[in-house]
């Protein structure tokens, strides 16, 4: 069993580090060792730390079931840590024998004063972390709806609207796009931050103008930005085969999505068309990538309490479908339905009243 500083210098998590700007935060960490089967962290409890696996293996479980599992050289509980107060939404404990380096939540803070390369890289490991867990969440959500749009397609993206365009067109150069940081004080936390870095946000991103009818981009098409509506409602729609789409969300003022595409480069999992004229504001990979320092930092903060949030709204569904898929009823595909929707997008539309509170008590469940 080695030092913390040995132990930090071989985890492969960090080989992309500065040795010496990690060997220099080594007070701020703990070491533990875990028992197989030892548990780490319960569901429900307060969460004010995260923890990089140095070695062994550690096992995530929702209602006593396995729903994953974490190797070495990751993060787990990055997902609470960086967004203090929130409580567990899983319990951890070690598949195997275990050592572990724990960085609680005061620690992170003195962190991001300290070594900023440090906390800069944590924070950009967490974000990926996150956006793969909505996408294997997204995939534990059973689609089964037979769906009740149209689905869209590339055709109909291009061409049903430009009949009308020119009778726009004129009010479009008058108004222009609307001010981003408007949109960008919707996001968690942003209203509490220096109007500068808001600004210099606001500054890294396009505006995108989508009329009525189009589609800003198809199911299945490769994509690399996240984007913010500003003006306007952008419908979300999931093909459900035969031509048919289901509806996931309707996108208002202030609703980040396309996450995954901008952190995982991953093919988009819904299509979004322009229910109204709408103007979006993108923000692609290299921007993302160049929003550094106290700007980059604040950002890649706010990305990870909106992830955080979905992915607790998810879970806090599903967890509600205790149920066999072929027993699931028609209120519980409305769950699930719901359920995909809060994983699309971030959104201050959504709201958990609209969930009904009838459950089944079978074993058995769906969950993130």
């Amino acid at each position: 069993m080695g030092t913390i500083e040995q132990d930090l210098a071989a985890c492969r998590l960090f080989r992309k580090l500065d040795l010496t700007a990690l060997r220099g935060t080594a007070s701020h960490w703990s070491a533990r060792t875990l028992s197989e089967g030892e548990v780490l962290w319960r569901d429900g409890t307060h969460a004010d730390e995260l923890a990089v696996v140095v070695a062994g293996e550690l096992a995530v479980e929702t209602w006593s079931q396995e729903v994953g599992r974490i190797p070495a050289g990751q993060l787990a509980g990055e997902g609470t840590a960086f967004t203090p107060g929130e409580p567990r939404t899983a319990t951890v404990r070690a598949a195997t024998d275990a050592r572990l380096l724990l960085l609680g939540s005061a620690s992170l803070l003195a962190l991001r004063e300290e070594s900023p390369p440090v906390y800069d890289f944590l924070l950009d490991c967490a974000l990926r972390s996150m956006a793969e867990r909505v996408g294997e969440t997204a995939l534990r959500i059973a689609r089964l709806s037979a769906g009740a749009e149209e689905a869209p397609s590339r055709k109909a993206a291009s061409g049903g609207a430009f009949k009308s365009i020119w009778k726009r067109a004129k009010a479009i150069a008058g108004g222009g796009a609307p001010p981003v940081d408007q949109a960008l004080l919707f996001l968690p936390g942003l209203d509490q931050v220096d109007a500068r870095h808001v600004s210099a946000i606001g500054e890294a991103m396009r505006p995108k103008h989508v009329p009525e009818g189009r589609a800003l981009f198809l199911e299945g098409d490769v994509g690399d930005a996240v984007y913010l509506v500003a003006e306007g409602v952008v419908d979300v729609l999931r093909n459900t085969g035969r031509g048919r789409a289901e509806q996931l969300a309707s996108l208002h003022m202030g609703s980040l999505f396309g996450t995954g595409a901008l952190l995982l480069g991953k093919r988009r999992n819904a299509s979004c068309v322009a229910r109204e004229d709408a103007w979006i504001y993108e923000l692609d990979r290299g921007q993302h990538d160049g929003l550094r320092g106290e700007a980059g930092r604040v950002w890649r903060e706010v990305l990870i309490a909106a992830l955080g949030f979905q992915i607790r709204k998810a879970d806090a569904m599903i967890a509600r479908l205790r149920v066999h898929a072929e027993q699931r009823s028609e209120a519980d595909f409305e769950v699930l339905e719901q359920a995909a929707g809060t994983l699309v997008a971030y959104t201050v539309e959504d709201d958990d009243e609209s969930v009904s509170d009838e459950v089944s008590d079978n074993e058995d469940f769906l969950s993130g």
